[in-house]
């Protein structure tokens, strides 16, 4: 009875410690359950803040699978999260030595090395559309409930990258500019500098400039102060001042200054840029100086002196014009062209072109209908004009009245033809003679083997010329030489060549064709004979006669004019032996 009592006070004490610990249990799994939501709530508001933020970020696990994906990843590398979701991040850096980089850097994080501020690398990633592109990477490591993740914030910077290179360039671009360049800040003093500054002022480093006011730079304090108030009114001011070097000799400079502002307008800085012009000044000033010199010894001559710009606008001219019925007054600032003979205005325009873009100076006739002295040809030679740069600025020149020289050419050239034409005429026939036929005949020979075209050489004997010379005399003689020549212009073509080359031997050169074939000639040639002889009323009563012979040039077998001449004199007494 006794052992029965115990074992039920056993059970109770039992009990009532297994109701403690079940409600202990219940405690726990109430703390734990606070503690899964707490932690749900706060992994929540943890994706929602690596949503809201502009870089890109990336969880990994300590294998450098992919947790979790933000959404300005998914816009940086174009993956969504569930196709990036599981893999390596790895992935994004496909350049090996890249690749290699932030792995070394990745393992660090992973064995433990506390994340620091200066955790930051610069790598080239790839978007999924394969674009390579610059970024920033940040580590750091962080432990969810036992295990440890790594976190990745990764920033595009290549927009930075091009700004930072657009910067160097810039920056080499002024320290390398043959113009002085200088920054200064809202009073006037020294900022920045280039090369090309020092030399121009004479300064060995920048040291002895930056920090020093304009007003040492320039000759007249005063006028640099009006500039800087321009500049704080206007943003700008372009003109021209007089420098001073720091040995303190003096020089001309233009000077382009403008106020650099920031976005919101608010001035930053000045910036201005020199050019020396003291030679252009003295160039000028010479160039005054000469003109005035000179100006009244052109204008005392007879030819007309003369200035275009660039688009062929007379810009001066001598009085010289008005004795042509033109006021200089009212020719300025037309186009030269303008005045010009219609027909000698699109060579005169091309000659400009040429001087204009090939720097080509050429000496131009042309004609003029001038309102006094009707149409006068002129003679224009001009000169380029350039500034500093070697750029064209127009011509200057004079333009001289060329009428009567161009008279007395035509005259002179009128003759020279009439002449030339004596030298190679043979003056009975009016056909070409021996010098006019060979001179010519080498030409269509030449042109015969560049066109591989055939001629034909036809050589014409008069029969018995002696004969009717010695019974009826030299002047029925001529006469059979005259006719004879009169039947070869009515056999051949006027392009032919036709010519007497001795007393009775006359001489064909003609291009051969399809229906000129020497039988055809050679039948044409008679037949014109044969109704010469059947004219009625002639002065004399012999029948004229006539033997030919007939060579071929082949340009597959070119010979010389004078060899086919001989072959062609060898068939014409074949032919004379045959009657």
């Amino acid at each position: 009875m006794k052992d029965r009592t115990k074992t039920k006070e056993q059970l109770l004490r039992e009990e009532k410690k297994l109701r403690k610990r079940i409600s202990q249990l219940e405690l726990s799994t109430a703390k734990l359950n606070k503690s899964i939501l707490s932690l749900k709530e706060h992994e929540e508001q943890y994706k929602k803040i690596c949503s809201a933020i502009h870089d890109a970020v990336v969880i990994t696990n300590s294998k450098g699978k992919i947790t979790l994906w933000n959404k300005a990843a998914e816009k940086t590398f174009g993956f969504k999260q569930e196709e990036i979701r599981g893999k390596n991040i790895s992935k994004l850096f496909t350049l090996r030595k890249t690749k290699t980089l932030f792995k070394e850097h990745f393992k660090s994080i992973q064995h433990g090395r506390t994340a620091g501020p200066t955790d930051l690398i610069e790598l080239n990633a790839t978007r999924k559309n394969g674009e390579k592109f610059s970024v920033e990477l940040s580590l750091s490591r962080v432990k969810f409930g036992t295990s440890w993740h790594i976190i990745s914030s990764i920033q595009d910077i290549s927009e930075r990258k091009r700004a930072e290179r657009a910067l160097r360039i810039k920056g080499n671009a002024l320290a390398s500019s043959i113009n002085a360049i200088a920054f200064t800040d809202m009073k006037g003093d020294a900022l920045y500098v280039n090369r090309s500054f020092l030399n121009m002022w004479r300064y060995r480093t920048t040291r002895q400039v930056i920090g020093k006011n304009a007003t040492k730079f320039c000759e007249l304090a005063q006028q640099v102060r009006n500039i800087l108030k321009t500049l704080r009114s206007d943003g700008g001011w372009i003109g021209e001042i007089r420098a001073k070097r720091k040995d303190g000799s003096l020089f001309d400079a233009q000077l382009s200054a403008t106020m650099v502002r920031d976005k919101e307008g608010k001035p930053l800085y000045i910036m201005a840029s020199f050019i020396d012009i003291t030679q252009r000044k003295q160039a000028l000033a010479a160039l005054r100086e000469s003109e005035e010199r000179y100006r009244t010894v052109v204008e005392k001559t007879g030819d007309i002196p003369y200035v275009l710009d660039d688009n062929a606008v007379l810009t001066y001219v001598g009085p010289q014009v008005e004795k042509y019925g033109y006021e200089a007054g009212a020719i300025l600032n037309r186009n030269f062209v303008e005045l010009i003979y219609e027909e000698d205005k699109e060579e005169m325009m091309l000659n400009f072109e040429k001087a204009k873009q090939d720097g080509i100076e050429n000496v131009t006739t042309f004609r003029c209908n001038t309102p006094l002295l009707g149409i006068r040809y002129f003679e224009e030679s001009g000169k380029i004009l350039r500034d500093d740069q070697g750029q064209f600025m127009g011509l200057t020149g004079i333009i001289r009245d060329a009428t009567e020289r161009k008279q007395a050419e035509e005259r002179l050239k009128q003759r020279e033809q009439e002449a030339r034409l004596l030298s190679i005429t043979d003056d009975l026939t009016g056909l070409y003679n021996r010098r006019g036929f060979f001179t010519l005949g080498e030409q269509q020979m030449k042109l015969a083997q560049r066109t591989k075209r055939e001629l034909l050489i036809i050589y014409v004997d008069i029969d018995q010329l002696k004969k009717i010379n010695d019974r009826l005399g030299h002047r029925f003689g001529s006469l059979a030489l005259i006719e004879t020549a009169n039947i070869l212009k009515e056999t051949f073509r006027q392009s032919d060549i036709i010519a007497r080359i001795g007393g009775d031997e006359f001489v064909v050169l003609a291009i051969e064709t399809s229906e000129r074939s020497p039988q055809h000639i050679t039948s044409r040639l008679s037949d014109t004979v044969v109704v010469h002889n059947t004219i009625r009323n002639r002065p004399y009563d012999f029948q004229l006669s006539l033997s030919f012979g007939i060579s071929r040039y082949d340009p597959a077998h070119p010979i010389s004019i004078d060899e086919l001449v001989d072959e062609a004199d060898k068939r014409m007494y074949d032919h004379k032996r045959s009657k």
